[in-house]
């Protein structure tokens, strides 16, 4: 538990009502740090020994007055200023309200009004710094991911794109927000060229996960094609309902190429197998036939058809099993393999 005072830092023009507000705050438990009745104090104040809350009053000496040093403070420091002054007139309201007090007590003020004020400031602002933290750590992490992220609000306008989508679909962050995401992510068809439909209404609809890991080409701002997978989710407030939407892709153009090299090695083997004057067979650890190319459909008398799927065993003379399946046993032994099939 922290025992700690808190600081406050008192700016009052008037030296008899600042010793008694100073007074006012000692009786209540708070550290005084100092009293300026400038702007440019009030700077070298917070400089030399930050408060974790300033009194200010409108009315300061000099050229600067408490509005005009609160707004030069949001630049430097993120500390809470609750306004006292016995100003109360509109036009200084509406200057009051851009620098965003934690509020604003009325001269001549009452001994509760003053200490309530300042512990709700406190905690506010504790929790507002705890609030901006973890938002910051999200986003951070958000940016941090190798996959692109878009989020976008219920009606589909984008919010937010991680530096990752920025790079692959060609837009920033600042210039995409407000726009609708189909505007932003431009995904096709791989062999069409059609335009893909959006998820977003089956997902803000129905509150599903809606993922898409084949055939998509993402078009990005400056025209690259980069084949992507992706999936979209509901984001769902602290009240169970949906607030938006988040979009997760990520470039799939060296699994592509790893598939479609995959994909010719295979073909080749096949006809190499194929072409093969031996008879090959690709059979699992069960004894089950996988495949077996035209030779060894020639020698076992039989259909590809009704080979495939069927156990090796059953092809050989009765006399001739057991003594096939010691072999096939001896192989696998041999071999300490961990795959799950072998060709023979």
């Amino acid at each position: 538990m922290d025992t700690r005072k808190s600081k406050i830092l008192v700016v009052e023009d008037e030296y008899i009502v600042a010793e008694d507000l100073c007074a006012l705050l000692r009786r209540l438990g708070y550290d005084v740090t100092d009293i300026c009745a400038t702007g440019a104090a009030v700077v070298e104040a917070v400089r030399s020994n930050a408060p974790d809350l300033i009194l200010m009053d409108i009315k300061l000496q000099g050229p600067q007055d408490g509005v005009q040093t609160a707004l030069q403070l949001r630049t430097m420091c993120d500390i809470p200023v609750i306004y006292v002054s016995a100003l109360a007139d509109d036009d200084t309201l509406d200057r009051a309200k851009i620098t965003e007090p934690f509020g604003y007590i009325i001269k001549p003020f009452e001994e509760r009004e003053i200490h309530s004020s300042i512990e709700i400031t406190l905690y506010k602002h504790a929790m507002d710094r705890k609030l901006r933290a973890r938002d910051a750590w999200h986003r951070r992490a958000l940016c941090s991911l190798h996959e692109g992220v878009i989020t976008s609000d219920t009606e589909g306008r984008v919010t937010f794109l991680n530096p990752r989508a920025e790079q692959l679909t060609g837009w920033s962050s600042a210039d995409a927000a407000g726009r609708p995401l189909a505007d932003v992510l431009t995904v096709v068809d791989d062999s069409t060229r059609v335009r893909v439909d959006s998820p977003l209404d089956k997902v803000l609809h129905d509150t599903v996960v809606v993922g898409d890991f084949n055939h998509r080409l993402l078009i990005s701002r400056d025209g690259r094609d980069i084949p992507i997978e992706e999936s979209v989710a509901p984001v769902i407030g602290d009240r169970g309902d949906i607030i938006g939407t988040v979009l997760l892709f990520r470039d799939v153009a060296e699994q592509c190429v790893e598939r479609a090299s995959l994909r010719r090695q295979t073909r080749l083997y096949r006809l190499l197998a194929e072409s093969s004057p031996d008879a090959i067979c690709l059979i699992d650890l069960e004894g089950i036939v996988e495949y077996a190319n035209q030779t060894a459909i020639s020698l076992y008398r039989s259909e590809r058809e009704l080979l495939v799927g069927r156990s090796m065993p059953l092809f050989h003379a009765e006399e001739e099993r057991a003594a096939w399946t010691t072999r096939f046993q001896g192989v696998l032994a041999s071999k300490k393999s961990r795959a799950s099939r072998c060709a023979l």
